[in-house]
């Protein structure tokens, strides 16, 4: 504060800091500072270094080796200076990790001592004694010997002439499997089927294009990641949390997979099972004209009276008439279709009849004149797109009939309207009309 006492002048009072170390001075002046610290432990300790430092100068001028052996083991504390056995043994693979159910081998090699015999002790987790192995020398001068499909993690040591090696321990790691999962099928929209929640572990499905599936899958262990592998090389990562992996797709095509696992250990899972994904086909429309069901001759009325039925397994979308002019003594016949929309009746039917009244009125037909008409139905697939099925096709003919009635002469007069004909050229018809009268 007296060294800072300038910067502080706005918060203290700089005659009060003053007065206060002149106060201290005051009070410390008759103090003798030297007289304060004493210094006899430290004269004491130089005392005890003086005779610790003799005795070390004549040990090592009586004896230099032992001390010097002495300071280094002191120095390598940690390094054993134990008397070396007569039997040595060196063993193979000591310390290790392996994935349960694989084979162990152990190899045993002595130095020192000649050695025809020994035994391999081995302690497997949870248990109390050390099951004894005898071992003899093998042509190369080692001991051999497997631990087969080991389960748990073993200590293990070599004995001989109660000489013992150090002990090792082989770890068991386990590779992460799948304990089970199961399947949540959402068949598309259109198929009207309900939501299906599969067995567990039922792995072959068998769905229509554009199922959707949630997938929930528990392993035996955590996991760093969970695949789907599929036949033709693409995969489909899970999202993984610990033991739980879930994952939402959609159903496209045919083909197999299988799981694959990864653990935070870099172990996979062995020989997974292969299932199969089959798309179930959506099959075709079919429609049928019951009625009239075959080639037909037009009568005085124009009109056609048609009775389909369609059948599908899902329902139908669309269903149309198509229909062109395939014979004519008087134009050029169609080669492209037209089309009129028939009703359904409701949607969501597998099966219905339909009943159309279609007047031919319109067309202007004339004597001779031969339709060509089909129908067509189009399903309600709004996964790969309608499908659609086609009738077989039938004619209507237009017949020259024993009188020509007015109707047939308005037939001829808009015929030659369309045609931008002069009427004055309609006297050219009588002999027509004659003809048909006399036919």
């Amino acid at each position: 504060m007296y060294e800072q006492r300038s910067s502080l002048e706005q918060f203290y009072s700089i005659d009060l800091v003053d007065a206060s170390f002149s106060d201290l001075h005051q009070q410390i002046i008759p103090l003798n500072f030297s007289e304060a610290v004493s210094d006899a432990r430290v004269k004491k300790m130089r005392k005890v270094v003086a005779y610790a430092f003799t005795a070390f100068v004549l040990v090592f001028i009586v004896s230099p080796g032992s001390f010097l052996d002495s300071l280094y083991r002191l120095s390598h504390y940690s390094q054993s200076f134990a008397e070396p056995l007569p039997i040595q043994f060196i063993i193979e693979p000591g310390n290790l990790e392996v994935v349960r159910g694989e084979n162990v081998p152990v190899i045993i090699r002595t130095s020192g001592k000649p050695v025809k015999s020994l035994e391999l002790l081995t302690r497997g987790e949870g248990q109390t004694e050390f099951d004894k192995q005898s071992l003899t020398i093998g042509s190369d001068g080692t001991f051999h010997t497997e631990i087969k499909s080991i389960k748990t993690s073993t200590e293990y040591y070599a004995s001989v002439e109660e000489i013992q090696s150090s002990t090792f321990k082989i770890s068991v790691l386990d590779r992460p499997l799948i304990r089970t999962f199961q399947f949540t099928v959402n068949p598309p929209a259109y198929t009207r089927i309900p939501a299906k929640v599969m067995d567990e572990n039922t792995g072959d499905l068998s769905l229509y294009p554009g199922t959707t599936v949630d997938l929930k899958l528990l392993t035996s262990k955590e996991v760093a990641s969970v695949e789907l592998s599929f036949s033709d090389s693409t995969t489909l990562p899970l999202t993984v949390q610990g033991t739980e992996a879930t994952n939402h797709f959609t159903i496209k095509q045919n083909r197999t997979y299988h799981f694959l696992l990864t653990d935070n250990s870099d172990l996979h899972n062995i020989d997974p099972i292969e299932y199969t994904i089959r798309t179930i086909p959506d099959e075709f429309p079919t429609v049928e004209v019951v009625s009239p069901g075959k080639n037909v001759d037009m009568n005085e009325s124009m009109v056609i009276n048609l009775l389909v039925r369609v059948k599908d397994d899902f329902g139908f979308s669309k269903l149309h008439l198509a229909y062109r002019l395939a014979h004519s003594k008087y134009e050029q016949p169609s080669e492209e279709f037209k089309f009129i929309v028939l009703p359904l009746a409701r949607s969501g039917q597998n099966e219905a009849d339909v009943a159309y009244q279609w007047s031919l009125s319109s067309l202007n037909l004339v004597p001779e004149d031969v339709l060509a008409y089909y129908i067509e139905v189009f399903d309600n697939d709004n996964i790969n797109g309608p499908k659609s099925g086609r009738s077989e096709m039938f004619l209507v003919r237009f017949p020259l009939w024993k009188k020509c009635s007015a109707m047939f002469l308005r037939i001829i007069s808009n015929r030659l309207n369309q045609c931008k004909v002069s009427r004055k050229k309609l006297n050219s018809f009588p002999k027509t009309s004659n003809r048909c009268s006399a036919k």
